[in-house]
């Protein structure tokens, strides 16, 4: 009986040290995990609020880069056509300027007569001649103009017109062709591009209207 009892001490004194074993471990595994779970808690949290901001400046960077590019492309755009357009208006001025010179000196040249509806020298085929600016017969006495292509008109109507045209109303023919060599040839070449293309304005008259 007594070797019984002594087993039975010991084998519930071995339970007694397993339990206090088992009891300390889990005892530091609870201790860690709310060592972990209080470092958890204290850790800084990165909120919703910093993350969209930093997505947003991104956008807002890209988008302000677009907006930037876009009005200077604008800025260079606008400036080209201003520059373009003030380089043609000053080239059609002093073309203008030219032609209405060499014009005035052509009518410079040009004969002036007085018109005498009774003398045999007139060298009109109709009976009644008129003028084809103003429409108006011809009458006694009325200062007429002789250009180069052999047609008559008042002074007072076709001086007007040649400083605008450069063209006699009745014929088209350009009263400047091969009459100053420095312009000639570009009277020649704009009436070359108005054979090519029969459509386009006359150069000198898109000139006038400007």
């Amino acid at each position: 009986m007594e070797g019984d009892s002594s087993s039975l001490a010991r084998l519930l004194l071995n339970l007694s040290s397993i339990t206090t074993r088992n009891n300390g471990v889990l005892n530091l595994t609870c201790s860690m995990q709310d060592s972990y779970a209080v470092q958890y808690n204290n850790k800084p949290k990165e909120s919703f609020g910093a993350k969209l901001s930093a997505t947003s400046l991104v956008g807002v960077i890209f988008l302000c880069s677009c907006v930037v590019l876009v009005f200077i492309s604008s800025v260079v755009w606008f400036a080209t056509i201003c520059y373009q357009r003030f380089t043609r208006n000053r080239m059609e001025k002093k073309h203008r300027i030219a032609l209405e010179k060499s014009t005035q000196q052509m009518l410079d040249k040009s004969p002036i007569i007085t018109y005498d509806a009774n003398s045999e020298d007139n060298n009109f085929t109709d009976k009644e001649p008129t003028c084809a600016i103003c429409l108006e017969s011809f009458k006694s006495k009325e200062k007429l103009r002789k250009i180069v292509c052999e047609h008559y008109f008042h002074v007072t109507c076709i001086d007007p017109w040649l400083l605008s045209h450069q063209s006699c109303p009745l014929c088209n023919r350009n009263i400047l062709l091969n009459a100053i060599p420095s312009i000639s040839s570009h009277i020649v070449l704009t009436d070359n591009e108005q054979t090519e293309n029969p459509t386009a304005p006359v150069m000198n008259n898109a000139t006038n209207d400007t």
